[in-house]
C-alpha cells in the first residue's frame, strides 16, 4: 500500500501546512520509496510493502522467496521455464507440470539446473527431463474404482517424442500386492501423424504377494502419435504407482 500523505488545500492551508506536507513527502522519499542510485548494493530502504499488480524486474536478489502476503505465507508458482546457473537450497521444492496424475498427458513445464542442487527436503517432481535423452514420469492413483472390465487410462505419451520407454508398476488391492517390470516400443516414426503405428509391450519379472494375487492386466495401445497405457483391474479401488522412463526418439 502506498503512504497516504494528504495533499495541500491551496485556499485554506498555511504556509507551515505547506512545509509540514513537504516535509512529509521528502522523508517518505528518503525512508519508505524503493528508489535507486549508482552505489554498488543500491539504495535501501526498510520496511514492508505490497504490490497489486505485476513488476518485472531483471535481475531479482532477496534472500527469502515465498508466496503469499507480507502477512500470510503461501506457495509460490513457477508458471515458465526456470533456470538456475548455480546452486538451489530449499526445504520443500515442487515443480508443477500439465500431470495431474492418472488420466493426464506429460510435460508442460521444465526446471533446468546447470550445476549443483541443494535440497533439505522433500523433493516433488511430477515430471524430470534427464537431460535430452530420457525423461522420468511418476504416476500415482489410490484408487481406480469399480470397473473392472475396461481398460482404464493410467497417462498417454507422444510416441513422436518418446517412442520407447521402460516402467516400473506396483498394483495393490487389499492385502494383494504386485509389483512388474514393463517395456514398450512404437513403430512411429519421428514425424508425420503415424496413422498406422503401433506400440509393442512386453511385462516381465513379475512378484506378488501373496503368490497367487492377480490384481490386474497393463496394456497399452497407439492411435496416430498417442500410446495410451491401461490398467484392467481384477477387483475394485485397486491403487497403482508407477515409475516409468521415456526415452526421447
Amino acid at each position: 500500500m502506498a503512504k497516504a500523505i494528504a495533499n495541500v488545500e491551496v485556499t485554506t492551508d498555511t504556509f507551515d501546512q505547506w512545509l509540514t506536507q513537504t516535509n512529509e513527502v521528502l522523508f517518505a522519499m528518503s525512508e519508505n520509496a524503493v528508489t535507486v542510485d549508482a552505489t554498488a548494493n543500491g539504495a535501501t530502504v526498510t520496511g514492508n510493502g505490497s504490490v497489486q499488480g505485476s513488476l518485472s524486474i531483471t535481475n531479482l536478489s532477496a534472500n527469502t522467496i515465498r508466496g503469499g502476503t507480507v502477512e500470510n505465507a503461501a506457495n509460490v508458482f513457477v508458471i515458465s521455464a526456470m533456470h538456475s546457473n548455480n546452486t538451489i537450497t530449499a526445504n520443500t521444492f515442487g515443480v508443477m507440470t500439465g500431470l495431474g496424475g492418472m488420466n493426464a498427458t506429460y510435460g508442460v513445464a521444465n526446471l533446468t539446473i546447470t550445476t549443483a542442487a541443494t535440497v533439505n527436503g522433500a523433493v516433488t517432481v511430477a515430471n524430470l527431463y534427464l537431460s535430452s535423452v530420457s525423461q522420468l514420469l511418476v504416476v500415482s492413483n489410490t484408487d481406480l474404482g469399480t470397473d473392472t472390465s475396461t481398460p482404464q487410462t493410467l497417462f498417454t505419451i507422444n510416441a513422436v517424442a518418446t517412442p520407447t520407454a521402460k516402467l516400473t508398476i506396483q498394483a495393490r488391492n487389499g492385502s494383494d500386492k504386485e509389483i512388474s517390470e514393463v517395456v514398450l516400443a512404437s513403430n512411429a516414426a519421428s514425424s508425420g501423424t503415424n496413422s498406422g503405428a503401433n506400440v509393442f509391450i512386453t511385462v516381465y519379472g513379475t512378484v506378488a504377494s501373496p503368490t497367487s494375487a492377480n490384481v490386474g492386466v497393463l496394456s497399452a495401445t497407439q492411435t496416430g502419435n498417442t500410446v495410451t497405457v491401461s490398467f484392467t483391474q481384477s477387483a475394485i479401488n485397486t491403487s497403482l504407482k508407477i515409475l516409468a522412463t521415456l526415452f526421447t526418439y
